[in-house]
């Protein structure tokens, strides 16, 4: 790509909001079923697991950035980076730092609920309203910022409505995809971690 997918100060603006709201994880409900047998942590599980649904959130990032860079950016920005003249490029790099900035807090924040149980999350294994609030809250904050004079200092620009379409498709998805594969990984494994 001829400039950063996010910016430093965008990066750890997102890392800010998305840590403050895992900081919400000790309050959570926990499966009972999963209290029942002690468990033993090792260092083995964490790799195999990384191993296992690392490359998943590889495919949904190269797909999420070629249908920002081809079409979200281009529609917003009148035409395909190369083309444009240097303030429509800055423009397309905004939209573009911005759509994967929102799409970024939503499928990592929104993956924990997944994560977080073998179950199939808020049918089997409910989330405690804390986390619910706090995570909610996080996704709230960073999914307004590009609205923003802060968002705008953060060189965020406001996406148009036609994002949100681009934004549920890809969080559904990929939180369908990770729900079947983590049921594949359980039968496979016996253990989510």
């Amino acid at each position: 790509m001829p400039f950063l997918p996010m910016l430093p100060i965008q990066l750890l603006s997102l890392g800010l909001i998305y840590e403050i709201a895992s900081m919400s994880l000790p309050w959570d409900d926990i499966d009972k079923a999963y209290l029942y047998l002690p468990k033993k942590w090792a260092a083995f599980s964490i790799q195999k697991f990384m191993v296992w649904f690392g490359p998943t959130s590889c495919i949904f990032d190269v797909t999420t950035f070629i249908v920002i860079f081809f079409i979200i950016a281009p529609s917003i920005a009148s035409g395909q980076f190369v083309n444009l003249n240097e303030g429509q490029q800055e423009l397309f790099i905004a939209i573009f730092q911005s759509s994967w900035f929102i799409i970024s807090l939503w499928t990592q924040t929104l993956v924990l609920y997944t994560l977080r149980t073998p179950k199939i999350p808020f049918i089997q294994s409910r989330l405690s309203k804390v986390v619910l609030s706090i995570t909610g809250i996080g996704i709230l904050i960073g999914s307004f910022a590009p609205y923003t004079g802060l968002g705008h200092a953060l060189g965020l620009a406001a996406l148009p409505i036609q994002f949100c379409g681009l934004l549920a498709v890809t969080v559904v998805l990929y939180l369908i995809f990770v729900q079947i594969e983590k049921h594949i990984y359980v039968k496979r494994h016996g253990e989510l971690l």
